[in-house]
């Protein structure tokens, strides 16, 4: 999820990675499979994806009920603490909060 004014750079950057990636990943992968085996790459890419869906879990905000404007202050610097909780979600007008922005 990328915001509007960032989309093409974001892009560009995520390709580019991809790239980069895959031609690692396939210039590796045969000294791996040398290596540790078909049943060792089979447990490597088992502990990515873990690790993986850990990552997402933890760090990546639910925005599945959010608008796209939502999306985009939620990201934004100035908005950060000022509208969303740590989790992504909309703060509620009778939350306490302290100075800070820390609840209470």
């Amino acid at each position: 999820m990328v915001p509007c004014r960032a989309l093409s750079t974001g892009v560009s950057l995520a390709t580019t990675f991809w790239w980069i990636f895959n031609l690692v990943f396939s210039s590796t992968l045969s000294n791996l499979y040398d290596a540790i085996g078909l049943s060792g790459l089979c447990w490597m890419s088992a502990l990515v994806s873990a690790l993986t869906y850990g990552f997402v879990l933890e760090l990546v905000p639910d925005v599945r009920e959010a608008s796209l404007e939502d999306v985009e202050l939620m990201f934004a610097e100035c908005a950060r603490f000022e509208r969303f909780n740590w989790r992504g979600e909309i703060r509620s007008d009778d939350d306490d909060y302290d100075d800070d922005d820390s609840v209470i």
